[in-house]
């Protein structure tokens, strides 16, 4: 079982709770890949793999993720996540990339 946790809030999610709340909000889990949304008062942030976008009712920016360190900094500071081995996380995000590009 998956889980998904932030300290901010002491929020767990399993991954059925997950798929739950994802199919609610009429979005598939992507295989593979990873996924991590966060409300925000103005709107939502969301990584997805390499790609940070943050959306509110007035912008959309969006901003590469270029190494692991920017990959952990991204975890700390934005969805306030304690990830161990972001490092490995890295490795496959590029990984996935690959598999795209071919």
């Amino acid at each position: 079982m998956t889980h998904v946790s932030s300290s901010e809030n002491g929020m767990t999610l399993t991954s059925g709770q997950l798929d739950a709340y994802l199919a609610r909000i009429g979005v598939g889990r992507p295989a593979n890949a990873l996924a991590i949304l966060r409300h925000t008062p103005d709107g939502y942030v969301a990584l997805k793999n390499d790609c940070l976008r943050s959306v509110t009712a007035v912008s959309l920016s969006e901003q590469r993720i270029t190494s692991a360190d920017h990959l952990a900094d991204t975890f700390t500071a934005i969805f306030n996540l304690d990830v161990p081995k972001s490092g490995h996380v890295w490795e496959k995000i590029q990984t996935v990339g690959r598999d795209k590009a071919t």
